[in-house]
């Protein structure tokens, strides 16, 4: 079945039926449960470079349920690399990662926030079979600013990242640290600018609206721009991610523009 036939069955948004512990899911990323069930030698490789509450983690999760993308996630969060060497002993651990996390197809994908970037690079010095030139870039970015960083806020106050985590606290309007957050994200996507200009010919920008408005299509365009037949797409309704803000988001949004705007005068 082509890859939008699939997506016009699934609904993107479907809320999960149980909500987790925030350390179970967090280590569930380490499983072998979530490994290809053939070690593969990846033949493609791509990041998906991002900020906090881009739509990452959605985007991930999307591309691996299709079955020929690899498993995006964070393998360079500093707090993953020491789990990753524990199960992978080594100075190569990047390498059993890459062939226990790539599709059959030889594509294999990880995610990568602007602060992640030097710690890959240090282990590509040090590894001669990696290097960062072998790679595309998928460049996701939110043209909402604001409504990304009040995200982020309560993402930072309740500690649930991803919609399957509960909330471990009310999220209350600071105002303080959506400035901070927004300073955060915008420095990070200028970080990734800075480094993705180097590499024009192996970038694609996806925006997480056209993601989250229009599935089809934007699958669609990272498909073929990582040469991935559609045909050999599977997708996964039990790895679709929930919306995550609600009413109060937006209103915590407009309240702080509100009040951007008053200082203006």
């Amino acid at each position: 079945m082509e890859l939008a036939q699939k997506l016009r069955k699934l609904d993107v948004f479907k809320i999960l039926p149980e909500k987790k512990s925030n350390f179970k899911v967090w280590m569930g990323q380490f499983s072998p449960e979530l490994d290809f069930p053939t070690e593969t030698v990846p033949t493609q490789k791509y990041v998906v470079t991002s900020t906090p509450r881009s739509g990452s983690h959605f985007l991930g999760h999307l591309l691996y349920s299709t079955g020929a993308a690899g498993y995006p996630i964070e393998y360079f969060n500093k707090r993953n690399v020491p789990h990753w060497k524990e199960r992978f002993p080594g100075p190569h651990y990047f390498r059993e990662v890459q062939k226990k996390r790539t599709s059959a197809n030889g594509v294999f994908g990880m995610k990568l926030h602007s602060e992640q970037l030097s710690p890959f690079r240090a282990y590509c010095a040090d590894d001669p079979q990696e290097c960062l030139s072998d790679y595309k870039f998928i460049f996701l970015t939110r043209k909402d600013k604001i409504a990304q960083a009040v995200s982020y806020s309560r993402a930072l106050q309740t500690g649930s990242f991803i919609s399957d985590v509960s909330e471990k606290q009310a999220f209350d309007y600071d105002e303080m640290q959506i400035e901070q957050c927004l300073g955060e994200i915008m420095y990070g996507e200028m970080a990734w600018r800075k480094f993705l200009s180097i590499v024009p010919g192996r970038t694609i920008e996806i925006g997480f609206e056209d993601l989250r408005s229009d599935p089809e299509i934007t699958m669609n365009r990272i498909f073929e721009f990582l040469g991935i037949a559609h045909g050999s797409a599977d997708l996964d309704i039990s790895f679709v991610k929930q919306r995550q803000s609600d009413a109060l988001n937006g209103q915590y949004r407009d309240r702080f523009i509100e009040k951007q705007q008053k200082e203006l005068c």
